[in-house]
């Protein structure tokens, strides 16, 4: 049977006969996968076979159908009131046609088609064509008519058609996916309609691919109005195909009826014109229209159209050159946006009217002179306009080719029609140019070409603004018979005329010929380029002495755009090392101080490549800080995309990004898991829309918030990876943060790359190591805790009058008394900041930091600033603020809402909180609160920890925590908010301070009182007054004290860790995974409570019970607070893996096979867990389960999809937020594949050989199959890992506390102490003094090398343990202690004054282990570190024969206790190097002898 035999036996057909039939007549092996039948092109080709057209209706057919259809569904039947004809252009099989004919059966209007007319280039497919079109029509009334031609060619084609001839009244055009193609003539295809026919409908449908308008262009021929059209349809996912992609859909219907007087057709004398955007604006003129509120002129200045004797509208950008779509995205940045300093400096050399300021590094252009603006406010407001616009046409006749930047030289004829703006157009456009191209590594040899400009300036003949180019008054000045190779007529007081427009004023090379004017109305939307990604040169070299070393020659091109862009004088310390990577689309993950400038390293990239940038905010304030700060640059061509948006307003947002209006576009990472928004993302390649960045804003959160309460961002390296695309490889990974330590990059590192996601070089993580703000300092403000009167305290009658007892554990006074010391406080901060601005407290904070930081700084005294006593006073604007952090939103004493109340009575009060994540909300008042905050019209905001990063204010002068953060990353990141105008700040911790104490229960004396006192815990001072009273001596070995150094404590055990509804229990036994090894299963039952520390540390060392630090629990209601937090994370691996059951084999959840469709409802199945049914699947087999969630169980559930992912059991996922439910993909994976993924797993913390170890463990684990062994150990694994972390950074937070609270210091010399801590937190644990391991060693390499003094092969062999289990502790992995110490030496050499031999050996031990594989520049280091240890220690060696031992124990040492760190072939590069030393050595040896041999 034929495809023509089965049509024939159906009689008459519609067209889901054609394409079911032509489904069936798909050759067997294409039968699935017909789209890739050779010969089709994706379904562009002019086809030449059956098989071919059955391929193609197999493929296509529905995608053709459902276009259609909508249209049809718009198409006005009921006018069709006569006999009509149908012409189908470009007919392809007929399938417009044939939809066309059912359509016109269900309106009864088939008797009334007289004829058909089929034009098409292909013989094979117009023979379909006709066939099908009979067989629909089913009668031999209707006529039909072939034309074996091409649509009229804007190239000479002698089989294009000749003519056209309307015979009907009624004539219908369709053009179904037609008019995109670029080879067809709009111009002569609108005319050959427009000469025939009176009633005329015309049905176009098409691709909706950017750079591709010619279905508009099309339109813009017909003298169309309102009522003309009668579907107008734009939609990027409009369906989907057989192979699960979507298409879009472009729908243009019009009718056009000739009438006496009313042209059919537009009036041209060539071409429609093309509407473009682009304005500048000066800053003086910005403050001037500030003042004078005329923001109305921009909405009619910002567009303009351009004609051209060629049809600029119809031109195809499918290939943009990368450098010139980043030029016209940077002309079209913002509507207005800024000029670049050279046209500033140049208008102001003429007008006198603005004057440059350099303010915090920033540049200023401020009004000096009104009376000056106002006279020549004209040409200063439309000259920059008019620059703008010709500098966006110059682009435009590069892309159209009309004209080449490989020319060595233009001949350039400018006739300005009111402003001069010629010559600072082409000049301007030139810098940019030549320092774009300059910086990369494919266009550094394009060179903009000179330009001989001949101005025609009729207004401003003489004026200085043509630069001395060759200028004329009057067109008969100017030689018409010269032949220029642009010429450009551009007036900004007119509007377009297209109907009487000229182009033989002049004559121009290849019609590059341009009729600028401006538009009566926009009708379009900016369009931002996007193409391939530019690979830039590298901006910094590396120094293992010095660090990033600029390249003066890039940094100065790159400075350049600083200015341009940002207004920016220089660069940062840090950015441009961040910059250098992400600039040559390498992956990076940099850290910069609060207020160091990390929002505009990727700002400058971004507008720098020609794609989108994806930027991932983890808060929905931030999305707005940052876009509003964009805003204020003059950079508008961006969104954001959040759930405090409204369904209709979110769409128009993301239809923003999808049809490239914008270059940012802001989102949290849980919009990534939403399925919808996925399939729109993978859409926008098909689209021709391309991304450059995935940029991870705060990227701490990867590691910080990612285990605790916001799982997306475990997700997130794979979802940007997979989903955000770039045009020929992966979008390049831009990491920031300002508050990480090693082990937090470390974290981040590991989640962001591995399967599915970024491939991460040992360069990614770019740290600026100088850390310290020089302007910020700390103060921890002890609050005296007033404590409830114990309730179980029975004094007797003997104490009446005397001191009660006090509950300790009462947190709530705690809470109390902050509340009501805050507001006292915060009237003393003026204060504080005056005594920080002494001349004594200014040197020492100099002083210190400059030893700190080893940066030399001469005057401390640029860090003064007035806050007076009254900064809170009502006024109309704020010039000081505060900011109080608050843990809690509601109730305690230390939340928001209660502080904000009582600070309320002091002054206005600002207040925010809310939800951080998407589908949930956040209450519209936070927002507008922050938005007074930000804009000086609140002095104080109360607010939780979701304000605490990334709002830019400058005036924050403090920071106040009512309770230490759960990490010292967070409390950096909120203290980071004080002082970003580089002037001083104090960022202060309140914490509760108590002075308890005790009689022991051991003492041994007896007497009433101290039957009734003994065991109580008292105000230290109203102990003593009781015992004085009584005459009573207690030895003070038997008083216990209570304080925040000496508090009460207990064991906390993290693998049992349940919370029931009073109190926190654990319990030990044999089915604990640790029982074995674990040390609290010999802690007598009567120890596990609440104990005073001193007792339990003495039990502990009596019974030789040695417990790790992470295992104490601390009373104090400070600790108690973020611990409140912890535990609720991380409940214990046993209710852990209770959860990971239920999810695998007992919560009910409904699955499908197959992941083609987000729901099958039709084969959805209930089950009880997932995993019996993967497992029954046969291997490759895709199972999608739905499963459903509340808010209580969301955690649980998100946590065991993430370890389920680590394993492969579950590959993808999404998150329905409206419905509550997950959707997992689980792909069927051969027995052992599981494995395999959790070894790639491990990989990310081990060497390949531990990793296979650690796995073969997993394999003997307890479980019924591979995925429970998997599982299980993951579990174990992420609590010994994650958990035990977490719980060490609140530990190192309170311990950073204590160190606050030395009252034998002023609170000035310890403000330097805590950044101290803090310094050496966030550069290498190894670098702190007085570190220890978790077994209590010492392990300070600050400490053992004296700084960097000392040096030996003991210390070289000690720190080569770092990789060692027992240095390593539970918590770490080798990879992260090797990282810290290579920042630790790193930190050392520094400071060095000479070579150090044992750091630089083990630098080289450092690079060793982490595998600089092919990396040169670090295999360079390596061998420079080697080779310099080697010599140095050498030249220190008083025995050669002990020297020599020493380096082989070093070579046996990589390998010792099996630690595989050097392969064969390292150990013989080493012993390469080491002859090289030698040989060098010897060789300084001659040359020094016969120096002084000759001498």
């Amino acid at each position: 049977m034929s495809y023509i035999t089965d049509i024939e036996n159906k009689g008459q057909i519609c067209l889901d006969d054609i394409i079911q039939t032509a489904k069936i007549h798909v050759p067997e092996a294409y039968r699935f996968i017909p789209w890739t039948y050779p010969g089709l092109a994706h379904g562009t080709a002019c086809l030449e076979s059956e098989e071919q057209l059955s391929c193609y209706l197999a493929s296509y057919g529905e995608m053709h159908k459902g276009k259609l259809q909508r249209i049809m569904a718009d198409f006005p039947f009921s006018k069709i009131n006569s006999d009509f004809e149908v012409i189908d252009w470009g007919c392809g099989q007929g399938i417009a046609t044939v939809c066309f004919i059912d359509y016109l059966r269900k309106h009864d209007l088939d008797g009334k088609l007289q004829k058909i007319t089929l034009i098409e280039p292909s013989k094979v497919a117009l023979e379909r064509a006709k066939f099908n079109v009979a067989h629909a029509v089913n009668t031999a009334n209707v006529y039909i008519d072939t034309e074996n031609c091409f649509l009229p060619s804007i190239t000479p084609n002698d089989r294009t058609i000749g003519g056209l001839h309307i015979e009907e009244p009624i004539c219908i055009h369709l053009f179904s996916n037609i008019l995109d193609i670029s080879a067809i003539d709009l111009k002569e295809l609108a005319l050959m309609i427009g000469g025939t026919g009176y009633r005329q409908y015309f049905v176009c449908v098409g691709p909706m691919n950017f750079g591709n308008n010619r279905i508009d262009a099309f339109c813009q021929y017909f003298n169309l109005n309102v009522n003309s059209v009668f579907s107008d349809v734009r939609n990027a996912q409009f369906g989907q195909i057989s192979n699960g992609k979507w298409y879009s859909c472009v729908a243009k219907g019009f009718q056009m009826t000739r009438e006496d007087g009313k042209p059919f057709l537009v009036p041209l004398s060539f071409y429609p014109p093309k509407q473009f955007h682009a304005a500048y604006r000066l800053d003086a003129i910005r403050e001037y229209e500030d003042k004078t509120r005329e923001c109305a002129f921009w909405n009619r200045y910002s567009a303009f159209e351009v004609l051209a004797p060629f049809d600029i509208g119809a031109s195809i950008y499918e290939d943009i050159h990368p450098i010139l779509a980043v030029l016209s995205n940077i002309i079209t940045r913002g509507l207005p946006t800024k000029c670049s300093p050279f046209i500033e400096e140049k208008l102001n050399s003429v007008f006198n009217y603005s004057e440059r300021k350099d303010r915090y590094g920033t540049i200023y252009y401020i009004a000096s002179d009104s009376d000056n603006i106002i006279d020549n406010e004209d040409i200063l407001r439309k000259t920059p306009i008019c620059i703008a616009r010709l500098q966006k046409v110059i682009i435009e006749a590069l892309l159209t080719g009309r004209i080449s930047v490989n020319a060595k030289r233009w001949k350039v004829l400018v006739k300005e029609g009111d402003v001069p703006c010629g010559a600072l157009a082409f000049e301007d456009l030139k810098q940019m140019f030549n320092h774009l191209s300059a910086m990369s590594q494919a266009y550094d040899s394009l060179i903009f070409p000179d330009i001989e400009l001949h101005i025609l300036s009729q207004n401003y003949p003489t004026s200085r603004l043509h630069l001395g180019n060759k200028t004329y008054r009057k067109v008969n000045q100017v030689d018409r018979e010269l032949l220029y190779d642009m010429v450009i007529d551009i007036a900004i007081d007119e509007y377009i005329d297209a109907e009487n427009v000229q182009f033989s004023e002049f004559k121009a090379k290849n019609d590059c010929y341009f009729n600028v004017r401006s538009s009566k109305r926009i009708y379009t939307a900016r369009e931002i380029y996007t193409t391939d990604t530019i690979d830039y040169k590298q901006l910094t070299q590396d120094s293992a002495s010095e660090g990033h070393i600029p390249i003066p020659e890039q940094k100065a091109h790159l400075i350049y755009f600083l200015n341009l862009i940002f207004r920016k004088t220089d660069f940062r310390p840090g950015q441009l090392p961040i910059l250098n990577r992400a600039l040559q689309n390498k992956g990076v993950i940099g850290l910069l101080p609060t207020g160091g400038g990390k929002s505009l390293t990727y700002q400058m990239a971004a507008l720098l490549q020609p794609g989108i940038t994806v930027v991932i905010d983890p808060l929905k304030s931030l999305m707005e800080d940052q876009y509003d700060g964009l805003l204020s640059m003059g950079i508008d061509c961006c969104t954001y995309i959040n759930s405090e948006l409204g369904a209709e307003e979110r769409a128009q947002h993301e239809q923003m990004m999808e049809s490239s209006q914008v270059i940012f576009t802001f989102m949290s990472p849980e919009r990534l898991c939403i399925y919808e928004f996925r399939e729109r993302l993978q859409n926008m390649h098909e689209l021709n829309v391309y991304f450059s960045y995935g940029v991870i804003d705060e990227v701490h959160c990867v590691s910080e918030w990612g285990q605790d309460f916001r799982f997306s961002y475990l997700h997130l390296g794979r979802n940007l990876y997979s989903y955000v695309r770039a045009k020929q490889k992966p979008i390049t990974l831009f990491g920031l943060t300002a508050t990480a330590s090693f082990d937090v990059l470390a974290d981040v590192e590991r989640e962001l790359s591995g399967n599915g996601a970024f491939e991460l070089d040992p360069n990614t993580i770019v740290r600026y190591e100088n850390s310290n703000r020089l302007e910020l300092q700390y103060k921890i403000e002890r609050v005296e805790v007033e404590y409830q009167e114990d309730q179980y305290y029975k004094p007797g009658n003997i104490l009446d009058g005397y001191p009660k007892a006090v509950n300790i554990g009462d947190s709530w006074s705690s809470h109390e008394q902050k509340n009501k010391y805050l507001t006292g406080f915060i009237k003393r901060i003026p204060q504080y900041i005056r005594d920080l601005q002494t001349e004594d407290s200014l040197d020492r904070i100099l002083s210190r930091f400059k030893e700190r930081e080893s940066i030399e700084l001469d005057d401390a005294s640029v860090l003064k600033v007035e806050m007076p006593d009254d900064y809170y006073a009502q006024q109309e604007e704020y010039n000081q603020a505060g900011i109080i952090f608050c843990p809690h939103v509601n109730t305690s004493g230390i939340s928001v809402s209660v502080n904000s109340a009582s600070l309320s009575t002091l002054c206005e009060v600002g207040t925010f909180s809310g939800s951080s994540m998407e589908g949930q909300e956040m209450g519209n008042q936070s927002m507008e609160n922050m938005r007074k905050f930000r804009d000086n019209q609140v002095p104080i905001m109360v607010a939780t920890k979701a304000f605490g990063m990334g709002i830019d204010k400058p005036n924050v002068r403090f920071t106040v925590n009512l309770n230490y953060s759960s990490s010292l990353e967070s409390f950096v990141q909120e203290a980071g908010r004080a002082g970003r105008d580089r002037k001083m700040a104090l960022s202060v911790i309140l914490m509760s301070d108590y002075h308890l104490a005790r009689i022991n229960k051991r003492f041994p004396g007896y007497s009433e009182v101290l039957k009734c006192i003994k065991s109580k815990w008292f105000k230290e001072e109203d102990l003593k007054y009781i015992l004085s009273s009584f005459g009573i001596d207690v030895d003070s070995r038997y008083i216990d004290i209570c304080n925040p150094l000496s508090d009460i404590v207990r064991l906390k055990c993290n693998t049992d860790n349940i919370i029931n509804e009073k109190k926190q229990t654990w319990q030990c036994g044999t089915n604990c995974s640790k029982y074995k090894e674990c040390t609290l299963r010999h802690v007598d039952r009567s120890m596990r409570g609440w104990q005073y520390q001193k007792d339990l540390i003495e039990y502990l060392r009596t019974n030789n019970i040695r417990v790790p630090k992470e295992c104490f629990d601390y009373q104090g209601a400070d600790y108690n607070t973020v611990m409140y937090f912890f535990d609720n994370n991380f409940k214990g691996e046993f209710e852990e893996k209770k959860k990971m059951v239920e999810l695998l084999a007992e919560k009910e959840m409904w699955y499908f096979i197959g992941n083609d469709r987000k729901y099958k409802y039709d084969t959805q199945v209930n089950v009880k867990g997932f995993l019996a049914t993967v497992l029954a699947a046969k291997v490759g087999t895709e199972v999608v389960t739905i499963i459903s969630y509340a808010d209580d169980t969301y955690a649980d559930i998100a946590k065991a999809i993430y370890r389920m992912c680590v394993i492969g059991l579950i590959d993808d996922f999404t998150q329905d937020y409206s419905n509550s439910t997950f959707r997992i993909l689980s792909t069927r994976k051969k027995n052992g594949q599981y494995y395999e993924r959790l070894k790639e797993f491990l990989m990310r913390y081990y060497s390949e050989d531990r990793a296979e170890n650690e796995v073969e463990k997993a394999s003997i684990h307890r479980g019924a199959n591979e995925i429970h062994k998997c599982l299980g150990y993951l579990t174990e694994f992420i609590y010994d890992k994650v958990a035990l972390k977490r719980k060490r950074a609140i530990d190192d937070m309170r311990n950073f506390c204590m160190v606050g609270i030395d009252s034998s210091k002023d609170w000035k010399d310890i403000n330097e102490d805590l950044k101290d801590e803090i310094y050496y937190y966030f550069n290498s644990k190894y670098a702190r003094e007085g570190y220890q391991t978790d077994g209590g060693e010492n392990f300070s390499l600050l400490d053992d090398t004296e700084r960097g003094k000392k040096s030996s092969f003991e210390i070289l062999y000690k720190y080569m343990r770092v990789v060692d289990s027992d240095v390593i502790g539970l918590s770490g992995s080798p990879k992260d202690n090797v990282k810290h110490l290579q920042g630790a030496v790193r930190l050392i050499r520094r400071s060095e004054t000479e070579t150090n031999a044992a750091l630089c050996l083990l630098n080289a031990f450092c690079l060793l282990t982490l595998k600089v594989g092919s990396n040169r520049n670090m295999q360079d280091e390596l061998d420079t570190s080697f080779m310099e240890g080697y010599i140095a220690f050498k030249e220190t060696s008083k025995d050669y024969e002990e020297f020599f031992d020493g380096i082989n124990r070093f070579y046996s040492e990589l390998n010792k206790n099996n630690r595989n760190i050097a392969s064969e072939e390292d150990l013989q590069h080493l012993s390469e190097l080491a002859l090289q030393a030698e040989l060098k050595g010897h060789l300084e040896w001659t040359q020094n002898f016969i120096k002084q041999y000759n001498n």
